[in-house]
């Protein structure tokens, strides 16, 4: 299989440029996610989190500062928590976005028998 035989139209190798194009981007993208799914950053308890986080409820010396503090990192844990499945959803939509480019490019370019 030639993508980028001569005998073929002008409009067959542009074409197949931006499919191998596409296919590497989407290789890369699957790359990237996989390694955010496989090394994932460490939840940080709430002592640490309020210490980077909340510092600016403490200046402040707000009635509420605890309890501001509190619902952030509740918001955070959710975040945390949903953010494999999120991470998982897009890995399976890079694998459909692979299959499907090479499958284009090879019914495109296959040999005729």
């Amino acid at each position: 299989m030639n993508l980028f035989n001569k005998e073929k139209d002008l409009i067959f190798r542009i074409t197949n440029m931006v499919l191998v194009i596409w296919l590497v981007v989407g290789m890369v993208l699957f790359w990237t996610q996989l390694t955010n799914i496989l090394i994932k950053e460490e939840k940080i308890e709430y002592e640490l989190y309020s210490y980077k986080n909340c510092e600016y409820y403490y200046q402040e010396q707000t009635e509420a500062a605890d309890e501001l503090c509190m619902n952030n990192y509740e918001n955070y844990l959710y975040y945390y928590d949903n953010s494999n499945n999120e991470n998982l959803k897009q890995l399976f939509i890079f694998l459909g976005n692979i299959v499907i480019v090479s499958g284009v490019i090879y019914f495109m370019n296959r040999g005729k028998k």
